[in-house]
């Protein structure tokens, strides 16, 4: 019973914690300075608007086709408790690299806190609370992560923790020191880190949250050219 009552609170206070930084900033990049931007890379731009103009995508790649940059933003309002729901993500994606079977997540850094409980044998508890960390940032990726596992020697890793299926532990070794993602991820809130996720579809690195930045772009470009480099490797 005691058990049950930690956990709740536990889970509760993270969770409370998510919904206080997934908030985002009033800063609006607009379609043209996007499609500016595009043009000037001499990347390709394609709009697509979703149903009731709720949602909108914002597509970039390069003109081969072997990568895209997904801008996707949609707001819906509750009829019940009339709240505004937001769901916003810049996402750079490529179909190398992909993976037999499974899944594995490379998310942020945990916490000095929560490193201390796992290493109290708290593990089961906090891997589910793991889970529901990254579930906000894959949000809506038709992923699953109820068959994967906390990778325990990630729990200390200063580039994130893993996350895998079986057989996938070592899936994201080769991604750890991609220079781009330390810069991306330095001086940012934790809830803004670029997380990489490889599955049977390829390879995605996502931001989550609305883009306020062009510089964010360039980040994921960058993060996406190294990930492609080294596959090659």
């Amino acid at each position: 019973m005691y058990t049950e009552i930690i956990i709740f609170f536990i889970v509760a206070s993270v969770i409370g914690y998510l919904i206080q930084n997934l908030s985002v900033r009033n800063t609006r990049i607009s379609k043209e300075k996007i499609k500016s931007f595009a043009r000037i890379k001499n990347w390709q731009y394609r709009h697509v608007t979703g149903k009731s103009n709720t949602g909108e995508h914002i597509y970039l790649s390069d003109y081969t086709n072997e990568w895209k940059i997904d801008i996707y933003s949609f707001i819906s309002t509750s009829a019940i408790t009339n709240s505004v729901h937001k769901e916003q993500w810049i996402e750079w994606s490529t179909n190398k690299g992909q993976l037999e079977n499974g899944i594995a997540v490379l998310g942020p850094r945990l916490p000095q806190k929560t490193i201390k409980m796992l290493n109290k044998g708290k593990a089961g508890i906090f891997t589910n609370i793991i889970k529901r960390l990254m579930f906000q940032y894959t949000q809506g990726m038709s992923i699953d992560l109820n068959h994967c596992k906390l990778v325990e020697r990630s729990v200390e890793e200063p580039l994130g923790a893993v996350l895998a299926s079986e057989g996938n532990e070592n899936a994201l070794d080769q991604y750890k020191t991609l220079n781009s993602l330390i810069s991306a991820r330095k001086s940012k809130n934790i809830m803004y880190h670029p997380i990489i996720i490889r599955d049977t579809e390829g390879i995605r690195v996502r931001i989550r949250g609305k883009l306020n930045q062009l510089k964010q772009l360039e980040q994921l470009y960058h993060i996406g050219v190294e990930i492609t480099d080294r596959n090659l490797k």
